[in-house]
């Protein structure tokens, strides 16, 4: 863990593996029947722009998920839009049910005692949107986000539930 000292208020900087859980995604494969429409909810990465996740689209049943690389997570969870074209790609959602996704879609958990999981859903959407591409490891004309547990993520010291969750709420109603 290292101090940001030269910023206005002081940001601590950690690797985002230790501050949250991150769980990737899968597809079941679509040429087996028996994999789809069961009762398991399924998120695809264009779901992310709701910014609130109460329902998703997509089921899945219990041989879909055990034959395929997707995990259930239970909320609160962040969504991230790791592929796409245009607002997809970057772009998180605050997960409200218990939900597994597509390949295209990280879910991020903040650890307890570390950040909560609506702060992270502020900080990594501002990090993702500022285009520093570099630093979050896009690759070619793709542009595919690549968070990994050593992804450096700058929070406030200062940041707390009620404030995070205060913060969160204004930037979803604009």
């Amino acid at each position: 863990m290292s101090v940001d000292l030269h910023a206005a208020n002081p940001w601590l900087v950690r690797p985002l593996g230790d501050v949250a859980d991150i769980t990737l995604g899968g597809t079941p494969s679509t040429d087996v029947a028996e994999f789809w429409g069961g009762t398991i909810p399924w998120m695809s990465s264009g779901e992310v722009n709701k910014k609130h996740i109460f329902e998703v689209d997509g089921r899945i049943t219990d041989a879909g998920l055990a034959g395929s690389n997707a995990t259930l997570v239970d909320p609160p969870a962040v969504a991230i839009g790791l592929a796409g074209q245009g607002k997809t790609r970057g772009t998180a959602a605050l997960v409200h049910v218990r939900v597994c996704t597509n390949q295209s879609i990280a879910l991020i958990k903040g650890k307890n005692g570390s950040l909560d999981t609506p702060s992270c859903s502020i900080i990594l959407t501002t990090a993702t949107k500022s285009c520093d591409r570099d630093r979050l490891g896009a690759v070619g004309r793709d542009c595919r986000v690549k968070f990994s547990s050593k992804f450096p993520l700058r929070y406030p010291i200062l940041m707390s539930s009620v404030a995070s969750r205060r913060c969160w709420t204004r930037w979803t109603m604009r």
